[in-house]
């Protein structure tokens, strides 16, 4: 790394995972780990430019992996909406507080141009992106030391669609 620059974002992942890329404008991006040139320990790396649709000015806000999904027939893909309760779900929360909850089957047709995943206001940005199940527990913090703790219910944060806005979380 240069003198300016600094590490903000990793992941582990296998050739057959899912590496889904967020950027700070509320879209998602499908990233083969295939396509990611492989070097050394010392390499510099390459810009995210070079391997996603995005332009230079572009953040990249969050980085997720999702591990593979086994190959189904037709009459598994039915016997497994049956467990609908353990679904998984994306949060995602802006630099100003405001926080949605979908389904990560939402993302499941990323295509190579991109997916909005989030509208996002102007002069905010996409800032973290998580993914929960109902069981868990969401904890919001502040630089100025304020804590918040809620369920990822469907009580405290509903799941809402693909492109929408969100809540506020927390004010600040």
């Amino acid at each position: 790394l240069s003198e300016n620059d600094y590490l903000r974002l990793f992941c582990v992942c296998s050739e057959k995972d899912r590496v889904l890329v967020f950027t700070s404008d509320g879209f998602a991006f499908d990233l083969p780990p295939a396509i990611v040139p492989m070097a050394g320990r010392t390499a510099r790396g390459v810009p995210a430019p070079s391997v996603l649709p995005i332009s230079a000015e572009t953040k990249v806000a969050a980085v997720l992996t999702l591990p593979a999904e086994p190959s189904k027939t037709k009459g598994e893909e039915a016997a497994g909406r049956e467990d609908e309760a353990e679904e998984s779900f994306l949060v995602l929360m802006t630099n100003a507080g405001l926080m949605k909850r979908c389904k990560l089957s939402a993302l499941r047709r990323v295509t190579a141009r991109g997916l909005r995943v989030m509208t996002v206001n102007e002069g905010d940005s996409l800032k973290f992106a998580r993914v929960c199940s109902e069981a868990d527990s969401i904890v919001v913090g502040t630089r100025g030391g304020r804590a918040l703790r809620f369920s990822a219910s469907g009580s405290d944060l509903r799941v809402t669609g693909r492109t929408s806005r969100g809540v506020r979380a927390i004010r600040l």
